[in-house]
C-alpha cells in the first residue's frame, strides 16, 4: 500500500524517500521498505544482520537485486 500511495521516483533519491523489494520468489509482491538516506544509502530492518543497518543498496547483491522502485510522499520544493 506504501508503494501504490506515493509519487514514484527514479534516481537520485532524497532523504526520507521509501525504497521497495520484492520477495525473491515473487517480484510482483513489495516483502520489504527501506528509508533512503539520500541516493542510494539507506536504514533499514535487516533479519539477515539480526537489526537495524545502512547499507548502500548498489554495493549489495541482495538489495540491488530485489530493488522494485522507490517513492516519496513529499512535494517536490516543499
Amino acid at each position: 500500500m506504501q508503494k501504490a500511495g506515493g509519487q514514484p521516483l527514479q534516481a537520485p533519491l532524497q532523504e526520507g524517500d521509501l525504497l521497495f523489494f520484492c520477495a525473491e520468489e515473487d517480484r510482483s509482491r513489495v516483502s520489504h521498505v527501506a528509508i533512503s538516506l539520500g541516493d542510494w544509502r539507506v536504514i533499514h530492518s535487516s533479519r539477515r544482520r539480526n537489526g537495524v543497518a545502512i547499507d548502500d543498496v548498489q554495493e549489495v547483491p541482495h538489495l540491488r537485486e530485489t530493488c522494485i522502485g522507490a517513492c516519496t510522499y513529499f512535494k517536490s520544493g516543499s
